[in-house]
């Protein structure tokens, strides 16, 4: 079973914050202010691209890249 992965801007804005060396406490979208799903994209964004810097030279040593 494969698995559907939907980008949105919200998830691109995170990628692109931990890109210029944010930090995930400047996520533009504050808790409990009716925004959950885009803040969670958001964090989405930031961890995925955290994880790749982090971690992506494992990832390619073992054949899991995109």
């Amino acid at each position: 079973m494969g698995s559907i992965e939907i980008l949105t801007a919200e998830y691109e804005q995170g990628s692109d914050a931990y890109s210029a060396g944010k930090p995930d406490s400047e996520c533009p979208y504050p808790p409990n202010q009716g925004n959950g799903a885009q803040r969670i994209s958001w964090f989405n964004g930031w961890l995925d691209a955290r994880t790749q810097d982090k971690l992506g030279h494992i990832f390619e040593k073992h054949g899991l890249t995109k």
